[in-house]
């Protein structure tokens, strides 16, 4: 199947509707059994809730966090109570039974473990005590029992593993075989201190200081801290305090009522209501799991169905398009997560306002139109408003703002006006807060968070719109009105280049735009792409300018000089270099095709008339003389051949006869039609007859007659 082809496919659009509305339906929550509207403040509008069964009580996320959280700080870190003088007695001795070795024989001195993790200073010291009588190894033994005396008096103080400001409280916990029990962290010599009393005691006993260094170095790496910080233990200890806090705080019996009809749901309702509905979840059976998912996937099934059907009905380019559809279920998709992301979290406040809707609808509304947004909009606040278990306020809240959101950038000229969003968004929510809070009798204090939250939103949307706008358009190859209204402003550096180079073809081209523009209107085609696509039509002119009649204002034409063939290569590479230049530039594909569609298969009748008059008609292949294609397949390209046609054609009239300006536009038109050069374009016959309509009143009065200034002849001849 042809890139074309899945670009369109039926196969694909169901596709893409079942596994957006499967993934959606996976980030439900999972309590979702019972069809309340159980938001604290809301009233009770069904009948009484009577408990069918016994089920506990859940605590309330933010209480069992703030218990679990007080019961993890309340664990002290845990040490264990290690023989410290049997290990130095041991780690000296076999310092000492490694020196030996060494002094028989001294590469070990490089090789051996105990010695050889020694400084290179210390090394040679140690090596300094090698004598054929042993008199000198029995100094360094004598000097390494009094390192032993010195790490012995150390650890009998009380040394640990860790310094004090790694302990992070002023107790820890002393683990001595089978029993536990608590001291002071004061109590103790920390790491740092202990070392810093080694080195002392070293250097007070051996006066001379490449001695001190030396066994400085040596006492420093024998220390063992009879006190060894257990992280493993203090683990333990963590996860034991976590899980006696009890997740429950109390329970509900059979029969027992849980809330009434009109009642006002409090805080103490709603945790019953939430333990309810998680309690039926624990008893649900695979069917009804099933079943349950089904809904779910039915849910934001026929949600998603009435975009579709709206898309269908009124902007069937975009449904006819799988690629605009993706992106769709993309921002759909990127929503529903972080929507289940935050059901999630608890960062307090009104976390669900961080869910950034009207960032959709910027980007729908800049990427396609503002109908477009505003559907968008409402059908993900309607998902949103799902996924956080049917929440009515935030649909409210939502739709408000994205709405604004929507208008903000309706008539969107440059992208840094996405940032106006800001202003607008804020206003949605600031309304919508505010008379949810009203009607509601909410607290002051929770409307000022709400609006603190909505402020973060209205931050976040246009700086990610701004971000994500760029992605969408090259990664989709999205053509947006507002990159079209960029390429159609004449600073645009290859316009500022063609009418530098190509004078006569900018003039050209800009009245191709304004005729193609009012036909474009005419019959409700695209407007401004065709209008940019005019503009840049031609730029391919600017390589070999003066081989193009507009920009002969000398009145030479070098094609005189020329033979036919050579002739129709000239203007033929105007279009393969117009579409190079276009890639150079990074024009959007949309408009580099118009480049090769506006001429289509058309014959290049003057050469080629030229060719027949030089070599005779049988010797002269129709086909040399005709400009590559391919053909228009859009309306917008159809209506630019027309227009470049007529606009082009029109110019060799000196008097604007309107008969003969209605002549010539007819039989342009027709001779185009008769040469098939439309049939690949979705364009009507009685479109055709209201584009020959605009062309001629167009043209008419561009080309109008004017009054000649007194004297004017005498002026012309003077010099």
């Amino acid at each position: 199947m042809t890139y074309e082809k899945i670009k369109s496919s039926t196969r694909v659009k169901i596709l893409l509707w079942v596994i957006t509305s499967a993934v959606i339906a996976m980030l439900f929550p999972k309590a979702e059994v019972v069809d309340v509207q159980s938001a604290v403040g809301n009233i009770w509008l069904n009948e009484d809730l009577i408990a069918d069964k016994s089920f506990p009580i859940l605590k309330d996320d933010k209480v069992y966090a703030a218990e679990v959280d007080s019961a993890i700080k309340s664990v002290f870190q845990v040490f264990v109570l290690i023989p410290a003088d049997s290990l130095t007695r041991d780690t000296v001795k076999s310092l000492r039974k490694a020196l030996e070795r060494a002094f028989v024989n001294p590469s070990l001195f490089e090789s051996d473990p105990c010695i050889s993790k020694f400084t290179e200073p210390t090394r040679n010291f140690l090596k300094s005590f090698i004598d054929s009588t042993g008199n000198k190894a029995s100094d360094l033994y004598s000097s390494l029992d009094i390192i032993e005396d010195i790490l012995l008096k150390t650890s009998a103080i009380g040394t640990l593993s860790l310094d004090h400001d790694q302990i992070s409280k002023d107790t820890l916990a002393i683990r001595k075989g089978n029993f536990q029990y608590h001291k002071k962290k004061l109590d103790f010599i920390d790491n740092k201190g202990a070392k810093t009393l080694i080195t002392r005691n070293v250097f007070e006993s051996f006066k001379d200081s490449v001695k001190s260094a030396a066994y400085d170095e040596i006492a420093l790496d024998l220390f063992i801290p009879n006190l060894v910080y257990s992280s493993e233990l203090t683990r333990e200890f963590t996860e034991i305090a976590k899980n006696r806090v009890s997740r429950n705080s109390g329970i509900v019996v059979l029969n027992e009522r849980i809330v009434g009809k009109h009642e006002r749901i409090t805080p103490e309702i709603k945790v019953k209501l939430d333990s309810y509905k998680s309690a039926r979840v624990e008893d649900l059976n695979p069917l009804e799991r099933i079943r349950q998912f089904s809904g779910k996937f039915l849910h934001i099934a026929v949600i998603l169905l009435l975009l579709g059907a709206f898309l269908f009905h009124f902007r069937k380019t975009i449904f006819e398009d799988n690629t605009k559809l993706t992106i769709f279920s993309v921002l759909f998709l990127a929503i529903s997560f972080l929507t289940f992301y935050i059901n999630t979290i608890n960062i307090g406040g009104s976390q669900q306002l961080l869910i950034i809707i009207p960032m959709i609808s910027l980007l729908t509304t800049i990427m396609f139109d503002s109908r477009v947004g505003l559907y968008s909009t409402l059908i993900i606040s309607l998902i949103a408003a799902g996924l956080r278990g049917n929440d009515y306020s935030l649909v409210i809240l939502n739709i408000i703002a994205g709405s604004f959101a929507v208008y903000s950038v309706r008539d969107i000229k440059n992208r840094q006006q996405t940032y106006r969003g800001m202003i607008f968004i804020f206003l949605g929510y600031l309304a919508g807060n505010l008379f949810l809070s009203l009607e509601s009798l909410g607290n002051w204090s929770k409307l000022l968070n709400d609006i603190l939250f909505s402020g973060i939103n209205a931050l976040i949307c246009p700086m990610l719109t701004y971000t994500l706008l760029r992605f969408f358009e090259r990664t989709f190859k999205i053509t947006t009105d507002l990159t079209l209204v960029e390429l159609s402003s004449t600073d645009h550096p290859l316009l500022k280049e063609l009418n530098h180079a190509s004078p006569g073809t900018f003039y050209h081209s800009q009245a191709v735009a304004r005729l193609a523009e009012s036909a474009a209107e005419r019959i409700g085609a695209d407007t401004l792409l065709v209008s940019v696509g005019a503009l840049y039509h031609d730029i391919g002119k600017m390589i070999s300018p003066y081989y193009f009649i507009e920009n002969q204002g000398d009145g030479h034409n070098p094609h005189n000089e020329l033979s036919p063939e050579t002739s129709v290569k000239v203007i033929r590479d105007h279009v393969l270099q117009g579409m190079e230049l276009g890639k150079k530039y990074n024009l959007p594909q949309e408009i580099i095709e118009f480049i090769p569609t506006h001429h289509g298969k058309g014959l290049i009748r003057i050469f080629y008339d030229k060719a027949v008059h030089k070599y005779g008609k049988e010797n002269v292949n129709k086909d040399d003389y005709r400009y590559l294609g391919p053909k228009p397949h859009t309306r917008e390209q159809a209506i630019l051949m027309l227009a470049d046609k007529c606009e082009s054609a029109s110019r060799s009239i000196t008097t604007p006869d309107p008969q003969t300006l209605e002549n010539l536009i007819n039989n342009l038109i027709n001779q185009t039609l008769q040469e098939k050069e439309l049939d690949e374009a979705a364009v009507t016959l009685s479109e055709v007859e209201e584009i020959k309509k605009v062309f001629f009143n167009t043209l008419m009065t561009t080309k109008h007659a004017r009054m000649r200034y007194p004297e004017q002849e005498k002026l012309e001849k003077s010099s």
